[in-house]
């Protein structure tokens, strides 16, 4: 897709046509649901956008998908996973900390119990041991210099 195309294109003709490029060059589903999102968030603007409002839109929309298909599927994933932490941690603030109760844990069928975080929107942090969340986990923490300074164990 050459940006030049958006000098001339009305935005719509030019969302079409980048979703083909996208679709030739089988850009992954997730890729897709973001470029989607950009999209549809700034679609109900097209109709009382100037003319270059409209370029600087569709210049940033192809460095979005040149900058997808140039990554990696790892980079992908990383570049995901660290969007959705910043999006969920960024900003919040520790208001408990505590080890999970001897309940919980019986609740989550585990045999040990995580230190737990509450963060001010409601929401709590814990580690478990893997992905499957099949028992508590320890927590780390580190540094700035990245040296170990401490660990909270499962009890």
């Amino acid at each position: 897709m050459n940006s030049q195309l958006s000098d001339v294109m009305p935005a719509s003709t030019l969302a079409h046509a980048i979703f083909k490029d996208i679709e030739k060059d089988m850009v992954p589903g997730k890729e897709l649901e973001d470029i989607g999102e950009y999209l549809a968030d700034s679609v109900h603007s097209f109709q009382s956008t100037t003319h270059e409002e409209t370029a600087a839109y569709a210049a940033n929309l192809e460095w979005m998908v040149i900058r997808l298909m140039n990554m990696t599927a790892e980079e992908r994933m990383h570049d995901y996973w660290d969007s959705h932490a910043e999006a969920t941690f960024v900003g919040r603030t520790i208001t408990r900390a505590e080890y999970m109760g001897e309940q919980v844990k019986d609740d989550h069928g585990w045999n040990s119990c995580p230190l737990v975080l509450w963060l001010d929107d409601g929401n709590t942090v814990y580690a478990s041991c893997d992905d499957e969340g099949n028992d508590a986990g320890a927590l780390f923490t580190l540094t700035e210099c990245g040296r170990g300074s401490g660990c909270f164990p499962v009890i």
